[in-house]
């Protein structure tokens, strides 16, 4: 068959290509030869990679990559063989799915993330992140001025509903946007359309990536620009145009300004781009370009120090100086900030790997680690050793090594949440690989079996079997991560604050504890009569009772960087206790010498600080007290929502408090009234929230 192509009238205004050798090679498969005006070069390649992927005979002979190379200097006019124009054709027979698949994508998932997001406060940083875009104020280290700008402006929505819902809506955008990034990145990957709405819908509804969607965190964010990143890197390794190096260099600078755990990203990708062209670091040009716009991606960070010199109120770090800025930033005096301790204890590492793998095996399903692998042999297979290195080096980072640099002992559901934060990446990543699993599968099948009609049928039935698995997650996880009517955190804040009498205050260490609670004080001004110390406005009033004024205050804020030396928490503890109440979330005894011992006694969720030497209540007067405060406890939010609670461990970790508060009021009772009768009924409150206790 002869294809004729009519000349358009520019063709003669134009110089001919003159490329015999790749016409030689070409005229194995036919002897038409076409000429095409205006072929992009990205489509040109994409095509080229198809064939050679498919095992076309021309594209076999040793010399056809010189060739090749040298054809795509042309700009204007490429010589290429008819299969092309059928290919051509085949792309531009349907050019709105280009368009229609991914905003079905995003709409699909917004309205179910929407319908699911959570009207309360989640747990852990969430409650800070909520307090600090109130109150227009810093959060915690690193800051986080890009969630915190956005969380503002999404404060701005014209609805009547819940802060965190407002706020929320940044993790379900996020979450959506990922979800289309994800097909775009598979349909690069191996141009199966199939094979990107597939993984796309596994990543959507995967229970750790649509947790993320529903409640205040800045993950979901973080999800959106390692896949947004990779998805830069993988054009520029096929393409080689310095646009994409541009736009990495921008979303590098602005991904910092989110989470910093995005820097695990950076070796991969820079490995990438040098393996890819070397030569890229030598063009002065582009280098200063890239660091203006990487520069530009930071501007967000100058939102911190103009907060920082006009907010008293919730301002943590205290970043009106350099120094106190870079230690922000570092997150030198918080979380993960200040890991590297212990590395050489063995038994803590595996203990990190072990929970590892039972999150992986417990919410992900075994099924993906494995095609995972499978999808790297795929890689090795084809030769395609630049995406297996890309793929291999961001697991090494957002995997084993951030594992490794960040292990501690995990003592509680909270602790195991955090984990689960930083899980999110690596599985990202693990999904990557999943399709070319499939694709190997499918070879392999077309190798065993010769008769194609049952090679077709199995690919069409291993397709099957990844829907399924995409359908099953949306099934299983759909109610545990339907946050619609849940104020578990809320109330778990109510309940904290309601037992504590008029004008005290309360030290919390718990995250869920103390942020929750400042949550509920500026959002609904629920208990804003109780004081509660924290980093976030620097210890001002324990300060201000060990006799300092506003000026050395202020001085001591800044030198410390809002935090406070223990010596002067606990000298003025007791001059404190001498005028006003202190209630804590954990068992704490205190030695003063001006004052004498200071006790513990157990009231519910806290315990209340009371000198050793005053007269203690009565068996029936705790008792009273004890009944008063817990009677109105949320619990039958903690029995009604057992689906969530089931998996979800910041949820699991309230309601553990929950029991540990009744155990501790029991053994209170039975050891110091030595009323078992009463200590019984309140242990067995414990048990039926939490057995295992």
């Amino acid at each position: 068959m002869r294809i004729k192509l009519n000349k358009p009238e520019t063709l003669n205004k134009q110089p001919r290509i003159n490329n015999s050798r790749f016409s030689r090679r070409c005229s194995k498969c036919s002897p038409t030869l076409l000429r095409i005006q205006s072929i992009p070069k990205d489509l040109f390649t994409t095509f080229l990679r198809r064939f050679v992927e498919e095992g076309h005979p021309w594209t076999k002979n040793s010399r056809f990559s010189g060739s090749l190379n040298k054809s795509l200097k042309v700009k204007k006019y490429i010589t290429f063989k008819y299969e092309f124009l059928h290919l051509f054709k085949y792309f531009n027979k349907y050019p709105y799915i280009n368009i229609l698949i991914p905003v079905f994508l995003f709409l699909f998932t917004l309205i179910i993330y929407i319908h699911h997001l959570s009207p309360g406060v989640y747990g852990g940083d969430s409650g800070d992140l909520l307090s600090a875009i109130i109150k227009r104020g810093v959060p915690h280290p690193s800051g986080y001025p890009l969630y915190t700008i956005l969380g503002i402006i999404f404060l701005k929505l014209p609805l009547t509903t819940t802060v965190a819902w407002k706020v929320g809506c940044i993790s379900a955008v996020s979450s959506s946007i990922s979800v289309v990034i994800m097909y775009l990145i598979i349909f690069e990957l191996t141009r199966n359309r199939y094979l990107g709405i597939i993984t796309s819908l596994i990543l959507a509804f995967l229970y750790p990536f649509w947790l993320f969607a529903e409640v205040t965190e800045v993950f979901a964010l973080n999800s959106l620009f390692v896949l947004l990143m990779s998805l830069l890197t993988i054009k520029y390794l096929h393409y080689k145009k310095i646009r994409y190096l541009y736009y990495l260099a921008f979303f590098t600078g602005l991904s910092l300004t989110n989470n910093l755990t995005i820097i695990l990203f950076f070796p991969a990708m820079c490995i990438g781009i040098l393996s890819t062209n070397i030569k890229i670091l030598f063009k002065v040009k582009v280098l200063i370009i890239c660091l203006i716009l990487f520069l530009f991606g930071l501007l967000p960070y100058i939102y911190i120090p103009i907060v920082a010199i006009s907010n008293q109120t919730y301002n943590w770090g205290k970043a009106v100086n350099f120094e106190n800025f870079i230690a922000l930033f570092f997150r030198k005096d918080y979380g993960w900030g200040t890991s590297l301790k212990g590395l050489s204890n063995q038994s803590l590492t595996k203990g990190i790997f072990y929970n590892y793998y039972l999150y992986i095996s417990t919410y992900i399903n075994l099924v993906i680690p494995f095609f995972s692998f499978l999808g790297a042999v795929y890689l090795l297979i084809k030769r395609r050793y630049k995406e297996f290195s890309l793929f291999f080096i961001l697991y090494l980072f957002f995997g084993p090594l951030f594992l490794v640099y960040i292990r501690t002992h995990i003592k509680s559901f909270l602790a195991m949440a955090t984990f689960e934060k930083f899980y999110l990446a690596g599985i990202i990543i693990l999904i990557y690989l999943v399709p070319f699993g499939i694709l190997l599968i499918q070879e392999v099948v077309n190798k065993l079996l010769k008769r194609k009609s049952l090679t077709k049928a199995i690919e069409k039935i291993v397709l099957s079997v990844f829907i399924i698995i995409a359908i099953l997650n949306f099934i299983t996880n759909y109610p545990k991560t339907n946050f619609k009517d849940v104020y578990i955190g809320d109330n778990y804040a109510k309940d904290l604050l309601s037992s504590l009498s008029k004008d005290s205050m309360v030290i919390f260490i718990s995250d869920s504890a103390v942020f929750n609670s400042l949550y509920l004080q500026n959002s609904y001004g629920f208990r804003q009569d109780i004081y509660i110390p924290g980093m976030h406005d620097g210890f001002r009033k324990l300060l201000e009772q060990i006799g300092l004024n506003n000026t050395q205050i202020e001085e001591y804020i800044i030198k410390n960087r809002g935090s406070i030396k223990s010596n002067d928490i606990f000298s003025s503890i007791g001059s404190i206790l001498s005028e006003r109440e202190i209630f804590l979330d954990h068992q704490y005894q205190l030695k003063d010498s001006r004052y004498g011992d200071i006790v513990p006694i157990p009231y519910g969720l806290v315990y209340k600080f009371q000198f050793e030497k005053d007269s203690t209540l009565t068996k029936d007067e705790y008792l009273s007290k004890v009944e008063l405060v817990t009677k109105n406890y949320h619990l039958d939010d903690l029995e009604k929502e057992t689906d969530l609670l089931s998996n979800n461990l910041v949820f699991a970790d309230i309601k553990k408090n929950y029991s540990i508060a009744f155990f501790n009021i029991a053994k209170h009772l039975a050891e110091y009234y030595e009323n078992k009768e009463s200590a019984v009924f309140y242990l067995k409150k414990s048990i039926e929230l939490d057995p295992t206790l």
